[in-house]
Order: C-alpha cells, then structure tokens, then sequence
C-alpha cells in the first residue's frame, strides 16, 4: 500500500495545519498582500506552539501570497534534516486556500511535490538508502472548517504515480495508475473528531531485484483501502511533540552517561519522568479507537521464476479500550491460491481455496497498564519484583483474553469453520473453549483412503470423527479445557494432554 502513503501524509499534514489557525474573515473579491502576511504570521505561531522551543524553525517555513479571491501557501522542506544526514530534495507542499465564510476554507488544490527524493547517505544494512516518487497529475479539493465546529472533507486523486527504492532488499520500483481517495472529518464535540477515510486504486505494478540478483515482480489489478479514526483529539499531538523534544535529549545522554556500582543511575532520569508521564497521558487520551482494511484482487507474483496468483487479499486491524479494557483485533482473508508449478493432483486439488482468520486480544484495564508503565518510569531498577507482581495482576484483573472470532479454511472437498478463546488469569490458570465444525468429511476421508500422499491422515481422521458430533451434515468438535482437564464433546481427554 506504499503508493497510497504520500498522499494520505499530505493530507494528514493539511489536518494538522488547519485547527486551531485564526481566519482572515469572511470570503472577499480579493485577498491583500497583508492578509497574506497575517495569515503567515499565525501559522508560523502555530507551528511554534505545536513543535515548542526544542525543534528548530527555518527562517520561513511558510511562505503565502495573495492570488485573487484565494492565497497560495508553500511549505519548503527541502534540505538536510539536521542530526540525521539525511536530505530531502523537492519543490514546496503547495496549498490554495480561498476563504468560504467566517469559519471554514475551501482548499482549491493540495499539490504533493513531484519529483520528490530522500536520501540517507548513512544507511546501515537494514535502513533505506533513499526513496523516490514522481506523478504524471494530481489534484485535491475540499472543504475544512477549522473551529471544528461543521463537518469537512477532502477528494483527492493522482495517476501515472512512480517510485523507486534503494534499500537492503535491493532496489525496487512501483506504479500505479490512478489511487482516488476520499476523507472526511465529523466533530463529535470537545475538540474530537471522527475521520472517515477511503481509497481505490487501479493497476499498481512493482518490479526489484534481490541483493543475490533475483528478480521480483507483483501485480495487482485493483486495491482499496478504508479507516475510521474514532474521537482524535488534535491538540493531543502537541503535547507529545514538545514533550518528545525535550525528553529524547535526555534519554541519549542518560544511556551516554558512565555507571558504577555505587552509582548505577536509575533506568529513567528524573528530569525525565515528568514528561514521559504527560506523553502517557497524551497517549491515552488521543483518540478512541480505530479501524482500518486493505484490499487486494487479482494478484499476481513472480520471483526467480517462481510464480503464483491470488484472486482476493484481505488485511484488517484495529484497536480501542471499551469498557475501559484493551480490544485489539486483526482479520486476514484470502481466495484463489494457485500457481502454474503446481500440476494437476492431489497438491493442487487441496491448496486453500479460501481461508480466513480473525484473531483477537482483549480484556486487560487500560488504567492498570498505564499504572504500570508509570510505576517502570518512576522505577529506581531494584523493585523489579514489584513491577513483575504488577504485571501477573493485569492478568487477574482481565482475564487477558485471547481468542479467534472467525476461522474458515477451504481445502479439498471440505470446509473448516471456528472460533475460540483462551482467558488468562495467571500463568498457571487459564480457561479455553473453542467450537470447530467439518463440513465434507466423508469426501475428505474417502480421499485419504485413496490418495498416496493423503494416506497418513486416514488414523486421525477416523479418531477426529469418532469424537465428533454429527450435526445435519457436519461434524462439530466441541472442545474445552479448565482446571487441567480436556473435554472434547464431553469425552475427557485429559491423558492426551501434556502434563
């Protein structure tokens, strides 16, 4: 999904940029070279205020002119980022931006410079050594209220992108021929907003070649992408900027400093510790939840030789704490596995025609985990007892749960559906359930009896039916373990189980 990269950043630079900016004032004929200068003024403050006093500014960051009814703001990052080596080469952002009452803009165009390229003369053997992108056309337009206070929205589309890579799994090139993307932001009140955001994109293409000079080529035919961002609060971002420029410094220069037995230095610096506290509390507090989804059909791959297809991908995940609880969950979907290499047969017959997985982790109280981030912080590195006692009641007062809503594999003439979890209360004690139903076993099974390489399926498969329960023209294993014992459909096979 990298093509889809610049132009979301581009956006989410344009997000940022806009809240807490004060309007010139109502639509006009004309905008004058001095509302220019005060509209540079105030952003040149924000951008102030957002990054503080530990993050250098460029003389101009900003530069707005006055063209016609609208302005035109450029943001000149090109240069060396200092402390890095690295440089980056490539015209201003550029935005147009025409006053459309006493709240809101209408953004014209948001022009992603193009050609754009980042070098890192630096580049150790697992870093990227430098990254190009170029595009034929581009355009975004939209409508954002910077009070916050109606919705906004942004439409964005590119073609003819290109990109070139240089790092340690060689060098790598990438197009695509036209991404559309469409955002939109709704206030949900206190400054929070919810922000909607979708994509679609036509024939992306990428071509490398490996370190050991193999040839790598992917295709795909169409590829979408979609998120929800739940209640961000933008202000939020602020905070953890300055308080990460203040605290990196003396991170670095507690790791630099020499230690001795009787005087070891604590894990954290004191100076530290309040700030690290704040970006916790940041942290928790910037947003919600959130979910996002990429979807690929009609893939096609090659690497020395090696080729296969898959008509359908599918890559899900997503976060939050309802309830208070920690809720992370992820879902991976695939249909139409097969290669040319594989000739007609028992392998080919039972590649997975489709196979999906929903797996899940939940149950621990946000609240306790920050409570104990903020006890390692204020650590002095002798109560590591006490921080191990900490963690084992996250999992009392969870249960840590984790578990898998949805399993579904196609293979052969059968098809397997799912789903269980595993609740965790200690490292000694935890309770599992977990339903698994077959549909297509005989078939299954008649082939295991015929089919060489099958052959050595044939025991389990009849032990698997003769604990199984035949429900309509399925067959149903439910399974369950707690308090060191297995139950299978009600049979105990707890002797099975390791001890």
């Amino acid at each position: 999904m990298a093509p889809i990269r610049p132009l979301r950043s581009a956006l989410l630079a344009a997000t940022l940029l806009m809240p807490v900016l004060a309007l010139p004032g109502a639509a006009r004929a004309d905008v004058t070279p001095a509302d220019a200068q005060t509209l540079e003024t105030q952003l040149r403050g924000w951008l102030t205020s957002v990054l503080g006093p530990k993050i250098p500014l460029p003389p101009h960051p900003f530069a707005v002119r006055p063209e016609g009814d609208h302005y035109v703001v450029s943001v000149g990052y090109a240069g060396e980022i200092p402390g890095t080596g690295v440089t980056i080469t490539g015209d201003p952002i550029s935005v147009s931006l025409k006053p459309l009452d006493a709240t809101r803009w209408t953004i014209l165009d948001f022009h992603i410079p193009s050609p754009l390229r980042v070098d890192n003369p630096g580049a150790g053997p697992t870093d990227i050594k430098s990254y190009a992108i170029k595009l034929a056309e581009q355009t975004t337009t939209g409508v954002f209220d910077p009070t916050l206070a109606t919705p906004s929205s942004y439409d964005g589309s590119m073609r003819g992108y290109t990109a070139v890579t240089e790092g340690p799994m060689g060098t790598q090139s990438s197009h695509m021929d036209h991404l559309a993307t469409h955002t939109s932001m709704t206030p949900t009140g206190g400054g929070r907003v919810d922000i909607e955001s979708s994509s679609m994109g036509e024939k992306l293409s990428s071509s490398s070649t490996l370190p050991d000079g193999t040839p790598v080529t992917f295709s795909v035919d169409q590829l979408a992408g979609k998120g929800h961002v739940q209640g961000i609060l933008f202000s939020e971002i602020g905070t953890i900027i300055r308080a990460a420029a203040d605290v990196v410094p003396m991170l670095d220069a507690a790791g630099k400093a020499p230690k001795t037995d009787d005087d070891p230095k604590p894990p954290v610096p004191e100076e530290a510790r309040p700030l690290l506290h704040a970006m916790l509390d940041s942290v928790r507090n910037l947003l919600g939840g959130y979910d996002q989804e990429f979807t690929m059909k009609q893939i096609k791959f090659d690497a020395g030789g090696h080729s296969g297809s898959l008509a359908n991908l599918m890559l899900g995940v997503g976060g939050g704490a309802p309830g208070g609880k920690l809720d992370l969950h992820m879902a991976l979907a695939m249909d139409g596995l097969d290669s040319p290499e594989i000739p007609p047969g028992t392998i080919h017959d039972y590649l997975p025609r489709h196979f999906s997985l929903k797996p899940r982790v939940s149950g621990v109280p946000t609240a306790d985990v920050a409570d104990l981030i903020n006890h390692a912080i204020d650590s002095d590195g002798t109560d590591n007892d006490e921080l191990t006692g900490m963690a084992m009641g996250l999992l009392a007062k969870g249960p840590l749960t984790v578990g898998i809503d949805d399993l579904s594999l196609d293979m052969g003439p059968g098809k397997l559906t799912g789903s269980g979890s595993v609740a965790v209360s200690s490292p000694v004690d935890y309770v599992a359930q977990a339903v698994l139903k077959l549909t297509g076993f005989d078939a299954l099974l008649a082939d295991a009896n015929t089919r060489p390489e099958l052959k050595q399926a044939a025991p389990v498969m009849i032990f698997l039916k003769g604990i199984g329960k035949q429900e309509g023209n399925a067959i149903v294993w439910n399974i369950s373990f707690q308090d060191k014992k297995l139950l299978v459909n009600g049979t105990d096979l707890s002797s099975m189980v390791p001890k």
